[in-house]
């Protein structure tokens, strides 16, 4: 009997191998920015519709107030309810948190002038449409409790200390009364609801000082300001603190104090979106725009009635 003929199995070669290994490695990081690049254009637009539905919340609002809220209700004169909260109050009934709403209400009337403290309802309740799915820093503040947003409100050219300018559509006003402060009306943003602006991005400052959305003292413990809202220019918020965010040159940014270099932070709009962020307009559009913005340009979006001519980018 002859010997059976066949064909001898043979696996890879490590040579082989090895190849196989390189083309999947090379195919991995051809596709890995592609991936990057879809998920970063979801969160860019599922931070957009935040915007809208925060833009669609300050027109019903409107509709049902005939003024817009107060960028913060500032507590300089005697405690009055509402003192202490912010726009980002004022809208839970707008946004499907009419529950939140009545139980902060019912706190801030047996404890006016405390809206901002710790103990309120809202202070550490994590408002989903207050928070760009880009932002890639911790959602509580230093104290491992309080809500951190990634959304304020345009106060206007200053938003604070050391005076505010309540020049734009989203200021700290006083209290007049239990019902609260009252922001401008529609008709009274004369430069345009199509040019100016109302909400814009700015993540927490790095060492989560900055940014409370609901605990919002503000720098000067007045105002709110670099909490839940932020001028274009305000130098006084970088002087007052201290960010612990590292030095950049990214965002629509006030002149730079050389005393507080690092501080910059505090003060001006942006992003974890590459090059730029989105905004949200007193007409309720949202446009994305980019750092190369001119910072005149820039400035003259955030006030509401100052006559600008501005080319819209």
């Amino acid at each position: 009997m002859g010997l059976r003929s066949g064909h001898v199995r043979r696996g890879f070669t490590l040579i082989e191998l090895l190849v196989v290994i390189a083309i999947i490695a090379v195919l991995i990081g051809l596709l890995l920015p592609a991936v990057q690049k879809v998920r970063e254009a979801a969160a860019r637009m599922s931070c957009s519709n935040n915007l809208k539905q925060m833009g669609l919340a300050l027109h019903n609002y409107h509709d049902n107030n005939q003024y817009l809220p107060a960028g913060y209700n500032s507590i300089q004169v005697s405690f009055k309810t509402w003192q202490g909260t912010g726009w980002t109050t004022s809208l839970l009934p707008h946004l499907e948190q009419s529950n939140l709403y009545n139980q902060v209400q019912a706190y801030c009337t047996a404890n006016p002038g405390l809206g901002n403290s710790d103990s309120c309802p809202t202070y550490g309740f994590k408002m989903k449409q207050y928070i760009c799915p880009s932002n890639a820093r911790p959602p509580v503040a230093y104290d491992g409790v309080g809500e951190l947003t990634s959304y304020l409100g345009v106060a206007g050219t200053v938003s604070g200390f050391p005076a505010p300018t309540a020049d734009g559509v989203l200021y700290a006003s006083v209290a007049s009364s239990n019902a609260g402060a009252r922001g401008p009306t529609i008709v009274a943003i004369t430069d345009g609801t199509s040019n100016t602006l109302a909400i814009g991005e700015r993540p927490c400052t790095g060492d989560l000082n900055w940014g409370w959305g609901f605990g919002a003292y503000g720098v000067s413990y007045i105002y709110g300001d670099g909490d839940v809202i932020l001028g274009s220019n305000d130098v006084g918020v970088i002087t007052n603190s201290s960010s612990g965010d590292p030095t950049t040159n990214v965002g629509f940014k006030a002149p730079i104090n050389p005393a507080t270099t690092g501080q910059q932070d505090v003060a001006h709009f942006w992003s974890f979106h590459t090059g730029g962020a989105n905004f949200l307009f007193a007409d309720g559009h949202v446009q994305f725009m980019n750092y190369s913005l001119p910072a005149g340009t820039f400035a003259a979006m955030c006030t509401r009635a100052n006559g600008e001519v501005v080319t819209m980018p």
